[in-house]
């Protein structure tokens, strides 16, 4: 068909009745149209789907959350989490109500509460929460969290929890605890731990 003829096709496509169109653009995708046939985009509408982060759904704010400890992680066997510190938390077996305490959301719901540690390393003149972090190394996942803890002689005492993995959830790990005991940063909290833990394994 000459130039002439293909202009004519087109115009006649253009003034298609619009309840046709549909059947129109679908022959054109599959090669039977020329592409004047086409919508004058050229692109297929898109639709748009929306996700949103562990951290985005209902249940991980309120004046109880800890500001500044939301974060989404993927963490096994949870996958993609919100963990997050809770003030107001009770340790039943320390007879104690305003402790702040560790959860993991998904989908909007509590997956998992982190188990609270016992009062010698936890309690409640443990009110600030100085920073967060996460270790994956092979299937030994740790989360450390580094506390500040009123005493008797000094108010911002450094106080690192560490919970490892364990089974289908976490425990704390008070051998580890104590041995970060007054160290100020995740860093320093990790590099500490790799070492301990290379000098229990067998020889």
């Amino acid at each position: 068909m000459d130039t002439g003829g293909w202009i004519d096709a087109c115009r006649r496509f253009v003034g298609i009745h619009r309840g046709v169109r549909i059947a129109v653009l679908a022959a054109a995708w599959i090669g039977f149209l020329p592409t004047c046939a086409l919508s004058r985009t050229g692109a297929a509408p898109a639709i748009a789907k929306a996700t949103f982060a562990p951290c985005d759904r209902p249940g991980t704010t309120g004046a109880d959350v800890v500001a500044g400890t939301r974060f989404n992680v993927n963490l096994p066997p949870f996958g993609e989490v919100c963990f997050l510190a809770r003030r107001h938390l009770a340790n039943p077996a320390e007879h104690e109500t305003g402790l702040i305490g560790f959860e993991l959301w998904r989908d909007g719901a509590l997956a998992y509460t982190l188990p609270m540690p016992p009062g010698y390393l936890w309690n409640e003149l443990c009110q600030k929460i100085l920073a967060v972090g996460f270790s994956h190394r092979g299937k030994q996942t740790d989360i450390i969290v580094l506390g500040s803890c009123m005493t008797a002689g000094r108010d911002d005492l450094s106080r690192p929890l560490v919970f490892s993995s364990q089974g289908d959830g976490f425990a704390v790990d008070p051998d580890l605890t104590m041995a970060t005991l007054g160290l100020n940063t995740i860093r320093q909290v990790q590099r500490k731990i790799r070492t301990l833990r290379a000098t229990q394994r067998p020889h």
